[in-house]
């Protein structure tokens, strides 16, 4: 099993399979607390999963996957900027639950410290990568994106929530349920819209207060 890992990149080790958006379908949560699989390696399991319509070979790349969801675990923000790279095309990303931390990226490599074994030497640049940015850079770079659920993502900020529905034209769903530094706390919510253009507006209603409902 662990060859089987080492042509697969650090993004997709850290990739769970879930088919359900929102999060917690019936039978999502035992006992008040959620279920969550059992990882097949050292790393969660991963998967990239194939479009709806199928036809896809699962393999990972952006062509055979349009959905991501990271199950609630803990992965770095260096995982959103490898997801936002390598699947251009996605439509559904995942995050509910899912304890995103801060990472650093090694400037002269391009390495990231969570991938590296060792320390790197004290002389090589560090850029911070917080889960903010790196969900703005999903933003930025998945355009296709339709559906995400960020549910208890305790770094989503009111100015967070507004630039992504700035970049994502084609949002149709957006998961803010528990959501605790948005304010007012009625803009933590779940937004279904039928068309994209109304999504936005409605979004940045809430985060005013002047929602009617």
């Amino acid at each position: 099993p662990q060859s089987s890992l080492r042509n697969t990149p650090l993004w997709a080790r850290l990739v769970a399979r879930n088919d359900d958006f929102p999060l917690n379908p019936p039978g999502a949560l035992q006992h008040g607390r959620p279920q969550v699989a059992p990882p097949v390696f050292p790393f969660p399991s991963v998967e990239i999963m194939p479009p709806a319509g199928g036809g896809g070979t699962g393999t990972g790349t952006s062509a055979d996957g349009d959905r991501v969801a990271l199950k609630p675990m803990c992965v770095p923000a260096s995982a959103l900027l490898l997801v936002a790279d390598h699947c251009p095309n996605l439509k559904s990303l995942s995050l509910a639950g899912t304890h995103v931390v801060p990472d650093t990226r090694i400037a002269e490599t391009g390495e990231f410290l969570s991938q590296l074994a060792r320390a790197p030497q004290p002389y090589l640049s560090r850029e911070p990568v917080v889960p903010a940015a790196a969900l703005l850079h999903v933003a930025e770079c998945c355009t296709l994106l339709v559906a995400l659920d960020l549910a208890g993502s305790d770094w989503v900020t009111d100015a967070v929530a507004r630039e992504v529905v700035k970049q994502c034209r084609r949002l149709c769903a957006f998961n803010l349920l528990r959501c605790a530094r948005l304010a007012p706390a009625a803009a933590a919510k779940l937004y279904l819209v039928q068309h994209p253009s109304e999504m936005e507006p409605l979004v940045l209603a809430h985060l005013r207060g002047q929602a009617t409902a």
